[in-house]
């Protein structure tokens, strides 16, 4: 029964029609990478191979897949997949939810947006999320709609240590 709450809830957050807004721009944006190639057909270490169209299921499966690895010990996600237990984390069974090189080759082609519609920086209507498509906007909503925040509600201000540069994180020296 609590699994199939962590699932509803999870489906609250990334329901079926961003999943497929995504799925759709990431096919989108696979297919115009492989013209680009095959127009080309310059540098064979580029790693380009044919990209099959990415599901709603299988994109559910990644993002699962996804979070294992933030869950998980730290390293190269391609080690996820070794036979090793690596302090409890179970990675064999990542390749019963998805291939390794399936992962690797949607991480590569994952879009949010069609780039032929962005707004360059600079010209009105330019936002620095745009890159992010509808996902900040469509999670916003469903904050929105499905949590009340009370009256006594306490934020964290914490930094995160990064060092190149960002217009969405700050860099504190002695933090």
């Amino acid at each position: 029964a609590a699994l199939f709450q962590a699932v509803g809830f999870f489906m609250l957050l990334f329901p079926v029609s961003l999943a497929a807004g995504i799925c759709e721009q990431t096919n989108l944006f696979a297919f115009q990478e492989q013209q680009k190639y095959r127009a080309t057909k310059t540098d064979r270490s580029h790693g380009v191979v044919d990209f099959e169209d990415l599901t709603v299921p299988e994109f559910y499966c990644f993002l699962g897949v996804c979070i294992a690895l933030s869950i998980g010990p730290p390293g190269p996600p391609r080690n996820a997949w070794s036979n090793i237990d690596a302090g409890g984390f179970v990675s064999a069974k990542m390749g019963r939810i998805m291939p390794r090189d399936r992962w690797l080759n949607i991480k590569k082609y994952l879009h949010f947006t069609d780039n032929s519609t962005l707004t360059p920086p600079g010209q009105t209507g330019y936002k620095k999320t745009g890159k992010l498509g509808e996902v900040p906007d469509t999670l916003n909503d469903l904050f929105v709609f499905y949590f009340t925040i009370g009256s006594r509600a306490n934020v964290d201000e914490a930094m995160i240590k990064a060092y190149h540069r960002s217009h969405i994180r700050q860099y504190m020296k002695n933090k």
